[in-house]
């Protein structure tokens, strides 16, 4: 699906659409999560909850209009996750892919916070309304440690409301996800942001040239990732088929 022709990278129309799929499904998340979390702190007791929901909500919406074309990973955790347990079940793995993949997703959470700045009152815009990072004094260990688990529950949520040959719309799976969300940040959001997600960690930082705890947040996410694939392939899952998140209709983005 990606091929070289004289020195121009050429992609496939299907691998193509999957992309902006994941560009367009990545900006809506990016906005309408980061709105909801940026007025979150004006709420009082009710601010984790809008946060929680609002991004929650977000991803289950973002899942829905990205699935059909490109599994709807909307998060590189995911979609190295995906790449990891291919390699481990099939052998293989497409690189140029995932590059493509994680590119799309980057640039989506980009484009989303440039709405968000661009649009926002300047009273919402913060370091802490969109910027992953939390609102209480906790180390970076312990940020990466929550990271790191909370991703890993996420991420393992993708591969289990996704192993079965189903169709994605007979299934619960993109609300399963969103909730997996929401209920991560309300567990971890105060001392972390809830990131989940390097790409929704990412593109705010990039607009806002906010790095501070970033690397630490990427890191650990991408990690958490791996570790839930590793754990559904060998623990859960041992010999199992290969599927992507929601099997698209229009695009077979199969990460083997």
């Amino acid at each position: 699906e990606v091929q070289v022709q004289g020195s121009v990278l050429v992609m496939h129309p299907t691998l193509l659409r999957a992309a902006f799929a994941e560009f367009l499904g990545m900006a809506i998340f990016q906005f309408l999560g980061g709105a909801a979390a940026a007025h979150s702190g004006t709420l009082a007791d009710w601010g984790l909850v809008t946060a929680a929901l609002g991004n929650g909500l977000a991803l289950y919406v973002g899942i829905i209009i990205a699935a059909d074309f490109s599994g709807g990973h909307l998060n590189p955790a995911v979609t190295t996750a995906l790449t990891v347990k291919g390699l481990i079940t099939e052998g293989k793995a497409d690189y140029a892919k995932w590059a493509i993949y994680v590119a799309a997703q980057l640039l989506g959470s980009i484009f989303g916070s440039v709405w968000l700045w661009l649009l926002l009152p300047r009273d919402f815009i913060s370091h802490h309304a969109w910027v992953t990072t939390g609102m209480w004094d906790v180390s970076p260990r312990q940020v990466g440690a929550l990271e790191f688990l909370a991703t890993a529950i996420l991420v393992y949520t993708v591969l289990n409301v996704s192993h079965d040959d189903k169709t994605w719309e007979s299934r619960h799976g993109p609300l399963a996800i969103g909730l997996s969300l929401a209920a991560a940040v309300f567990a971890i959001g105060p001392y972390t942001g809830a990131s989940l997600n390097p790409a929704r960690t990412f593109g705010p930082a990039f607009v806002m040239s906010t790095w501070s705890e970033v690397p630490v947040h990427i890191v650990s996410t991408m990690l958490g990732g791996v570790a839930a694939a590793v754990c559904f392939v060998y623990a859960f899952r041992e010999g199992g088929a290969h599927f992507p998140p929601f099997a698209p209709r229009r695009a077979q983005a199969e990460f083997v």
